[in-house]
């Protein structure tokens, strides 16, 4: 019904449907019929993680526009040019990004979420080198199966926000361990991801990254939260 009004300023209206991946079958084909014919003045914006994961009726009938990172050079330059943002962070804030000029950006105006970003590696640190008793009790603090459903979908939503931390600097070790000429996500961080190449190996490291993902991908369905934060704390490396 919006998109079937006349803009009132400007000469378009604009939908943003961000991650469309999780609408549902059913959510997906109610749009089929707008997608297909439009209003004149619109123009609708649907984000997903690819293609791939949407219906083919849905991709049919929209243009693709794969993004791709911006270069780490060109955040560097970008970031000077027109941000007023300290010299000592861009650097930082660039890698950091992963080449996503946004969330640069928002990082740069948030600083809390730096210093939650260092919090949980740190926490990550400390748990290779914890025993299981210490593990398990990482995951009763970071309570996940509190009665509270709506505290509950918050608690696990940090944690997919800390795994994905955790995951990019698994990324990192595992650039190490191949010896990759690539860009570090986590330059603050090299000494311990040079560390971690070191000492574990090629596979290993494969295997924690295997692992992380595998994570993610059970917390996006209806899966024993709890238990699959515990079977990742076993899953984890013990360091000496």
């Amino acid at each position: 019904h919006s998109l079937s009004l006349a803009p009132y300023e400007a000469n378009y209206r604009i939908a943003l449907l961000l991650d469309f991946e999780n609408a549902t079958d059913s959510a997906q084909n109610a749009l089929l019929k707008t997608l297909e014919e439009p209003p004149g003045r619109v123009i609708m914006l649907l984000t997903a993680e690819s293609a791939e994961v949407l219906l083919p009726t849905i991709v049919s009938r929209c243009e693709v526009l794969r993004l791709r990172p911006v270069s780490l050079q060109d955040m560097v330059q970008g970031l000077s040019d027109d941000f007023d943002i300290p010299e000592y962070q861009i650097s930082l804030l660039a890698h950091v990004s992963g080449g996503r000029p946004g969330y640069a950006v928002w990082l740069s105006q948030n600083p809390e979420a730096l210093e939650q970003r260092k919090d949980w590696l740190d926490e990550h640190q400390r748990l290779l080198t914890s025993g299981r008793v210490k593990r398990f009790a990482f995951v009763d603090e970071i309570g996940l199966s509190g009665r509270d459903p709506d505290k509950r979908r918050q608690r696990v939503a940090e944690f997919e926000q800390m795994l994905q931390v955790w995951l990019v600097f698994w990324r990192d070790v595992l650039l190490k361990a191949a010896a990759a000429n690539a860009p570090l996500a986590n330059p603050d961080r090299e000494v311990e991801i040079e560390t971690l190449a070191q000492h574990l190996g090629l596979p290993a490291v494969r295997a924690v990254v295997s692992n992380l993902e595998h994570t993610l991908s059970l917390l996006r369905t209806n899966a024993n939260t709890r238990l699959v934060a515990e079977v990742l704390m076993l899953d984890l490396p013990m360091l000496s």
